[in-house]
Order: C-alpha cells, then sequence, then structure tokens
C-alpha cells in the first residue's frame, strides 16, 4: 500500500480534555483564537519508504525543538510532519519495539505552539498503532515538559511507572488498545 496519501484527519475533539478533570497539570487553557489554525497533518516516510524532502524538513524542525539532542532516526520509523499551507511547522515519529509503538519524537516550532498541533500528532499515531494492530502505545515526557506532558494526558495516554526507568525522571504515559 502507497501510505503516501495518507493524510490523519480523525478528530477526537477537544471536548474530551475539557471534560477531564484538571488535576494531572494545571496551566492556562486556550483561547478560542489559538486554535483557529488551518492544521494538515500527513504520513510523510514509513519503514522501507525515506523521502529526502521530508527528512530534511524534520531534521531542521528537529534541530530547532532539540538543539542540545543528537538528531532525530528515521530508520524504521512512520513520520508525520504537520502543516499550516505549505509550511512544515510540527513532525512526530512512531518507532515499533514489538508489539507496542514508541512515540520517539515529537516537536512544534516555536511559533506554532499552543494551537493543538502536538495532540493532532499524537492522535495520528495513536491511530496508526491501532491500524497496525499493536498491543499498545508507550512514550514519556521530561519532567519539565508540562505541555508535552499535557498533550499526551489529554489525548488519552495515562500515566504509569514502567519497571525500568528508561528515559530516567519522566513522566510515562501509555495507551492500551483492546
Amino acid at each position: 500500500r502507497d501510505w503516501s496519501s495518507d493524510v490523519c484527519s480523525s478528530d477526537l475533539g477537544l471536548g474530551i480534555a475539557r471534560r477531564m478533570a484538571g488535576w494531572f497539570l494545571s496551566r492556562p487553557g486556550r483561547s478560542s483564537k489559538e486554535v483557529d489554525v488551518k492544521i494538515s497533518v500527513r504520513l510523510v516516510a514509513w519503514p522501507g519508504k525515506e523521502n529526502d524532502k521530508a527528512k530534511k524538513d524534520i531534521l531542521r524542525m528537529d534541530s530547532q525543538c532539540f538543539p542540545s539532542d543528537s538528531p532525530a532516526r528515521f530508520e524504521e520509523r512512520y513520520w508525520w510532519i504537520a502543516y499550516v499551507g505549505k509550511q512544515a511547522v510540527g513532525y512526530a515519529g512512531l518507532h515499533l519495539l514489538g508489539k507496542k509503538g514508541f512515540f520517539c519524537r515529537a516537536g512544534v516550532m516555536k511559533k506554532f505552539r499552543r494551537k493543538g498541533i502536538h495532540q493532532r500528532l499524537i492522535r495520528c499515531r495513536l491511530n496508526k498503532a491501532r491500524t497496525l494492530g499493536l498491543e499498545s502505545a508507550i512514550t514519556y515526557a521530561a519532567l519539565h515538559n508540562i505541555a508535552s506532558a499535557n498533550s499526551l494526558f489529554r489525548s488519552g495516554m495515562e500515566l504509569y511507572w514502567p519497571e525500568s526507568r528508561w528515559a530516567g525522571q519522566a513522566y510515562y504515559f501509555r495507551k492500551e488498545f483492546k
């Protein structure tokens, strides 16, 4: 199957987040003006099919979002890019680990944060994990990255404590698929 035409169009809605209890990590809510951006998300690379332009865009955004980290890796991963118009403004990856999907990297350009882009990227990865028949999706958020932790929580992922803290001191999240 040619995955290049896949557009993530699922919408679980922001209403889910608004109905959730605010006990996890409190932050000021979004105003309606902040989410009025037309966002499209495309699956741009997958195992066995790398896209050079997409790879270049992801590496550019990755170096800005995580300047002190090693660059994003592409082998055996699915990658999405979020666009506002034709401008790449966010990216996210999914790495297959047996029957689990690991959300390996995600970033949104500073100018476009707080517009729901990260949550859209999370939903795309959750949908792909379900489609691939995986048992669960796992990830983590650094303790200082409250915005990311909130997005994961609002997208239906739950906190858990793995036997081995493979990412060090962090919030660990998972979503089990039935």
